[in-house]
């Protein structure tokens, strides 16, 4: 035996993650699905994912742009909310007792909030 061949031939069934005993058709699906793991598309969007989660760790770790971020997205939530509720106003839409949800119009809600205006 050439030395070094053996650790050769182990690598090869690490990279395709299977087992030395495992069959031809075993060895295809886990070729076509590491393969597809590393496709340029997915290397495009990995790396698209992997510059937003660094974006996001620099904003988040330094306080001036950590506390700059958190006012904007808190108005950015109210600016949703109040639209969210206006919208819900304007179908006849109003809140549940318990603040959880929206109550839909119907014949009775109308009756009811007619009555009490």
């Amino acid at each position: 035996m050439v030395p070094g061949q053996h650790s050769v031939k182990e690598r090869q069934y690490a990279i395709l993650s299977v087992k030395e005993n495992e069959s031809c058709e075993e060895i295809r699906a886990s070729y076509q699905s590491s393969i597809l793991s590393y496709h340029l598309d997915k290397l495009q969007t990995i790396l698209n994912k992997s510059l937003k989660i660094q974006k996001a760790r620099e904003v988040l770790s330094d306080a001036k742009l950590g506390s700059l971020h958190d006012s904007e997205l808190l108005a950015s939530r109210q600016n949703s909310s109040r639209s969210r509720l206006r919208g819900d106003e304007e179908m006849g839409c109003s809140i549940s007792r318990d603040g959880r949800g929206m109550i839909p119009p119907t014949a009775d809600n109308l009756a009811v909030s007619d009555s009490s205006s």
